[in-house]
């Protein structure tokens, strides 16, 4: 598959996030933290100053000291990878900053739970059946997520709660507005207004473009897939911190991703291999605003290039170019 429009779930976030403290945050492991930082010192002595050699490197060389512990291999297309460091140098410098962060302890590669139930505005999105998608609460009665979604019958309710399978709420969805010129590859967003509102969890804030545009690297929370293929795995909601390839889809960017100028991001591929998947439409992007992350994009697929329906990398509808429209169909007067 090429363009991967998984079902009513096409590509979503498989470790992103919103939060009912919007200055929590998780804690990166202090063991992985240092293993990071000890292939981040190694490729850097090999890389020296060429960024592009250092995002080709930094993957296999974490997944190495990651080896004699608990996580696998990816197995992922490094031909493919090394392809998009080589042809985007703003995704390989990114890559760079987002590895050396990581070792520094500020960021999370790899994907981690939210054990600490720190983005409690990410909601999970279901049918009447199932769970299906990811979304944001932005007002106590607004919830952010995929067109897509909608169109694909995900719309009937939201689950609040770490795990679909455990403690938490359903609440119903009193009506799902898409947005009137959505139609695959644009314009991928809906709002959802709840059956009532979610008062003891403080919604997420908008990100100003300004935030958008200058950010290195988003924050992915999502209930998603953690699979390649995208079929096992949804359900928990969890959390990765993934390279910015292109803030606003510029021509470049456009003709490379596929992605729509001006209103959308393209986030990754994952410095490990973990980022979005099925189940996560719709989930949150966050950029780091000081000490508080706000929301810049919710998922919308995966890149063209990708041979597999996860980790490779993808494609955000911007919701501060959205947010006149959110606030009109919502009548919530959402900040930014």
């Amino acid at each position: 598959m090429q363009n991967h429009w998984l079902g009513v779930a096409a590509l979503g976030v498989l470790i992103c996030g919103c939060q009912s403290n919007q200055h929590a945050s998780v804690p990166t492991d202090p063991q992985i933290a240092k293993q990071v930082n000890l292939a981040v010192e190694r490729v850097g002595a090999q890389a020296a100053g060429d960024d592009v050699r250092f995002a080709q490197l930094i993957g296999p060389a974490i997944e190495g000291e990651w080896s004699s512990g608990a996580r696998d291999a990816t197995g992922h297309d490094q031909a493919l990878l090394n392809a998009l460091f080589e042809s985007d140098a703003t995704l390989a410098s990114n890559t760079r900053n987002l590895a050396e962060r990581t070792g520094a302890g500020e960021r999370i590669v790899g994907g981690v739970p939210d054990t600490a139930d720190a983005y409690r505005a990410c909601v999970a999105v279901g049918s009447a059946t199932g769970w299906c998608c990811t979304g944001t609460l932005v007002a106590p009665s607004v919830v952010v997520t995929a067109a897509h979604c909608v169109t694909g019958g995900c719309a009937a309710r939201v689950f609040v709660g770490r795990d679909v399978r455990g403690p938490g709420r359903t609440i119903a969805v009193r009506s799902a507005i898409v947005h009137p010129e959505y139609r695959p590859g644009q314009n991928d967003i809906a709002v959802l207004l709840l059956a009532e509102p979610v008062n003891d969890i403080t919604p997420i804030r908008v990100a100003a473009a300004s935030s958008v545009e200058s950010a290195r690297d988003v924050r992915l929370v999502g209930y998603g897939n953690t699979d390649l293929g995208g079929t096992t795995g949804y359900g928990v909601r969890r959390l990765v911190d993934v390279p910015v390839a292109s803030c606003c889809c510029e021509p470049q960017a456009a003709r490379e991703y596929g992605c729509q100028p001006r209103f959308e991001l393209v986030a990754g591929p994952p410095v490990t291999g973990r980022d979005s998947c099925t189940g996560d439409s719709g989930g949150p992007a966050l950029v780091q605003v000081g000490i508080e992350w706000r929301l810049a994009g919710a998922t919308s697929r995966g890149i063209p290039q990708a041979p597999a329906n996860c980790g490779y990398g993808g494609i955000y509808s911007r919701v501060d170019q959205h947010l006149a429209w959110i606030r009109t169909v919502s009548g919530s007067n959402i900040p930014n």
